[in-house]
């Protein structure tokens, strides 16, 4: 539940539970009119990045098992893909945490 800070106008604070995406839902709140929300992006981020490596798995046990429709080039491009997708995904989170850090080291 947001708690209104005495002195701050309209600043409140809100506990760990307001800030997942289906509690912004419920609770009327959209995303920023530029696009996603963050919690989505990050969301989307991690679930390229498992999809990306089960491809990549996929085709190498293909291309092992002399599958002729899979190339080594298709293999290669497959793990370059995940690479990138799980890059990504780690970046997005260091980010994150490194925001939240800063947000919480900053004095009232």
């Amino acid at each position: 539940m947001a708690t209104p800070i005495s002195g701050l106008g309209s600043v409140t604070l809100i506990g760990p539970a307001e800030l997942t995406p289906a509690a912004a839902r419920a609770s009327g709140a959209s995303a920023p009119a530029g696009g996603a929300s963050f919690g989505d992006t990050l969301a989307n981020a991690l679930s390229d990045a498992r999809e990306a490596e089960r491809t990549e798995e996929s085709m190498m046990q293909r291309f092992a098992a002399g599958d002729p429709t899979i190339g080594i080039h298709e293999v290669m491009i497959a793990a370059e893909q995940a690479s990138i997708a799980v890059r990504f995904a780690v970046t997005t989170t260091n980010r994150a945490v490194e925001a939240y850090r800063e947000l919480m080291s900053t004095p009232l």
